[in-house]
């Protein structure tokens, strides 16, 4: 069975990238801390997989401090992703938990 492998770049409110790969830890992790399957992800919480993975393979890669809470981190996060855009920069994902930067709803 191959394993799970997601370059990530999580993108901070102070403009700080951070690159990571999630692998099957972080999607393991993740299914035991929400109690759901990451065949589901996408239907149900893809914004939150990618936030919450993001913060975990950052802290188990040594990229961000290993004692930040996710909550810490969520808030300093402006969004995290797995897309490229045609010039190579990370394409924002949609995150129902903020509000929506345009002012539109």
């Amino acid at each position: 069975m191959p394993g799970i492998s997601i370059p990530m770049t999580a993108v901070m409110t102070d403009g700080t990238e951070h690159k990571v790969v999630v692998d099957q830890r972080d999607v393991a992790a993740f299914e035991l801390e929400h109690r759901i399957s990451f065949t589901r992800v996408h239907s149900e919480c893809l914004a939150m997989f990618m936030r919450w993975t993001a913060w975990y393979a950052l802290r188990r890669a040594a990229k961000i401090d290993a004692t930040m809470k996710f909550k810490d981190f969520n808030e300093k996060l402006d969004y995290a992703t797995d897309e490229q855009d045609e010039d190579g920069e990370a394409e924002p994902e949609v995150d129902p938990t903020k509000p929506d930067p345009s002012g539109e709803s």
